[in-house]
């Protein structure tokens, strides 16, 4: 028999605040770390539609009155650590944080939602 202390010992991660905007900045770290130490040009995310929505003006924790998935995204890429899961930004700083705003703040960053994903369309 399958208790809900063993569903919630292997579906339940630690997060840092809404899990949506976690999302987009751990995809944007994992990317970053992919490609490299290349200079950042240019951030594009498509997420799903919910994700999008609801990450979409919630605050960020650990980052004074900003909020958004754009946001998560440009500091996911700056300074995000992939292998902290959803609390990929517990490491960021405030030179991080006007980094991924000049990103933001300049255009540089996108995220949008796809509707062509799990049937939307």
């Amino acid at each position: 028999m399958f208790a809900i202390k063993d569903f919630l010992r292997t579906e339940v991660v630690p997060a840092l605040g809404c899990t949506e905007p976690g999302a987009v900045a751990l995809a944007a770290a994992r990317a970053r770390k992919e490609i490299g130490s290349e200079e950042i040009k240019r951030i594009e995310v498509d997420v799903s539609p919910n994700i999008y929505k609801n990450g979409y003006a919630v605050g960020i924790p650990g980052v004074k009155d900003l909020k958004g998935n754009a946001v998560a995204a440009a500091l996911g890429a700056i300074c995000g650590k992939s292998e902290y899961g959803l609390e990929a930004l517990k490491c960021c700083d405030i030179s991080d944080i006007e980094k991924a705003m000049q990103l933001v703040k300049a255009g540089l960053v996108t995220v949008s939602p796809n509707f062509a994903k799990r049937g939307y369309m």
